[in-house]
């Protein structure tokens, strides 16, 4: 009986997973490969995650017949600093390269490249994440909607390859909900400024902390560390919760299942199993309750302490 119970939800959580990875094709720890999409859709974009520093990487995008060409290179240095090279060739063989993109990161574990990227991706604090798009070539550490969503390209084939292992991910879409994404375009456009704004907010915090003579670079320094962790915090909150809440309430639900079955002995009746299921639920309820409420209070501890700091800095 038990055994039974385990397997179905096993199963289900399982469908819920394929369900959930629609309209993706996934590869990892790769250094080539060509992908095609299927018939009647195309391809809206493409992601390299998890790529090691120190990697030169070249993806072909093959517009039904016209290949875009994209070179990326990629350095770091041993206090942090990574370096990213872009340049593109046109179908016409015209070779363009924007400049140079530089952002010190010493906690960064390795490069995510997103090509197109049409909505915005949940990821991880831990490493630098370079956007791109084609039409006009555009590279930028923010998904701020710099390029203009009107001239996305769709593909039909890719073909990726790097010095270094990569995990590739294309994501495919019909033709119109292709044309419902550049419908939604200037939406985009106006997020993205917001994000921008917030951006050049919290750098320039950086910026004047850094100034605070003896202390201001250790400041900042906790500054990003804090905000690394609230952003992994509210990064797994998102993404159990909001993107995914279908499985992660079958994996609860699994695991309550399995505790119960563990926990109530064979000379326990009904009763005592009900009760085991609904004290692990209380358990869980309390325990996401409580993680909830430290994480707010940590972030009202950050948003007061930066309030201070920039309340310290004003002229007297």
């Amino acid at each position: 009986m038990k055994f039974k119970a385990v397997a179905i939800c096993f199963i289900l959580l399982c469908l819920t997973s394929i369900a959930l990875a629609a309209e993706t094709y996934e590869q990892d720890d790769v250094n080539y490969i060509d992908y095609e999409c299927p018939d009647g859709y195309l391809i809206s974009g493409v992601n390299l995650d998890n790529i090691q520093e120190n990697f030169n990487s070249t993806t072909v995008l093959d517009a039904y017949g016209k290949e875009y060409v994209l070179y990326i290179n990629n350095t770091r240095s041993t206090i942090g600093w990574w370096t990213f090279y872009v340049s593109l060739q046109y179908p016409n063989g015209t070779i363009v390269s924007s400049e140079p993109l530089d952002s010190f990161q010493p906690f960064a574990t390795d490069a995510d490249i997103k090509i197109q990227p049409f909505y915005g991706e949940l990821d991880s604090e831990f490493d630098v994440d370079v956007y791109v798009g084609i039409l006009p070539l555009t590279a930028t550490f923010y998904e701020s909607s710099l390029y203009d969503l009107y001239t996305e390209i769709a593909y039909s084939d890719v073909q990726a390859s790097c010095t270094n292992e990569f995990d590739f991910k294309a994501t495919y879409v019909t033709a119109e909900e292709f044309q419902g994404i550049l419908d939604d375009s200037l939406t985009e456009l106006i997020t993205g400024s917001t994000d921008l704004f917030f951006d050049w907010a919290w750098d320039s915090i950086l910026a004047f902390v850094e100034m605070i003579p003896g202390v201001g670079p250790y400041m900042a320094t906790a500054l990003e560390m804090s905000a690394a962790i609230i952003a992994e915090v509210f990064f797994y909150l998102d993404l159990l919760f909001i993107e995914y809440p279908e499985t992660t309430l079958m994996t609860i639900e699994f695991f309550i299942l399995g505790g119960t079955l563990l926990k109530t002995k064979k000379k326990d009746n009904m009763w005592d199993m009900i009760a085991n299921y609904v004290s692990l639920h209380i358990s869980v309820i309390e325990f996401f309750y409580d993680f909830a409420i430290r994480t707010i209070a940590l972030l009202v501890d950050l948003i007061k302490m930066v309030a201070s700091i920039v309340s310290s800095l004003k002229p007297i």
